[in-house]
């Protein structure tokens, strides 16, 4: 949840400032920015909804403006991921959703699977259902070409468990600053060295990955051979 949602604020302030400066301050309302078959006017009288229901005092600040909707920087801070999934994947034109995936070094392609996806872990997190050996019903298309160092570090035979979710997550991460959130993943694992990696798709040459390299994993040794092993 951490890296999700820390992931979530990156990806709405470059998606609504984006927006904002290309197509202005109600692009929300434009129909046609976006796909034809999406239901433009139901999503927009969903956000009204949310818009309504909200006690945020940034958005109660509108009240007294005769908009739709307030300006797009304001919206965005209300929507959730799965709303701000959907408004990103169904924009029409594929420049405008590289745009934001340019920005990790990925295809717009890959960020629109992986953001459905990420939605569904998000929600199972929330709902505290389990994860770790979890079979996800959705496979996301993982990146093949860009970033071009990323797919060396997935588990091209892990199928739909988690381990493919955080290396994208760590991808993610990384492309937004320094973090320390690898070596509090990998401090889970310490923690708990008799949870099978297998079930959760890991493979046994994890650690050895590029994108795992900066894991200090120093006084560690007893407890990952044991972790390897499960």
């Amino acid at each position: 949840m951490d890296a999700i949602e820390r992931i979530e604020v990156s990806l709405r302030t470059r998606w609504d400032y984006h927006l904002a400066y290309s197509y202005g301050s109600h692009a929300l309302l434009d129909r046609t920015l976006f796909k034809s078959k999406w239901p433009h006017a139901a999503n927009v009288r969903a956000l009204r909804e949310t818009v309504r229901n909200s006690s945020e005092v940034f958005i109660r600040h509108f009240d007294d403006f005769d908009e739709v909707l307030p300006p797009v920087w304001v919206v965005c801070e209300i929507m959730t991921l799965g709303q701000l999934s959907k408004w990103y994947s169904n924009l029409k034109r594929g420049g405008d959703r590289n745009k934001v995936a340019q920005t990790y070094g990925m295809d717009e392609v890959n960020l629109t699977s992986f953001l459905h996806h990420l939605t569904v872990v998000r929600n199972h997190c929330a709902h505290h259902a389990r994860i770790w050996n979890r079979e996800f019903t959705f496979s996301w298309k993982l990146p093949r070409k860009k970033p071009v160092a990323l797919p060396k570090n997935f588990n091209w035979s892990a199928g739909r468990k988690i381990y493919n979710t955080l290396v994208m997550l760590a991808h993610l991460m990384d492309s937004m600053g320094p973090n320390s959130w690898k070596q509090r993943l990998y401090a889970i694992f310490t923690k708990h060295p008799n949870v099978s990696a297998h079930a959760m798709g890991f493979p046994p040459d994890w650690l050895g990955k590029p994108i795992w390299q900066d894991i200090d994993s120093r006084n560690s040794g007893d407890t990952l051979l044991n972790f390897h092993k499960c």
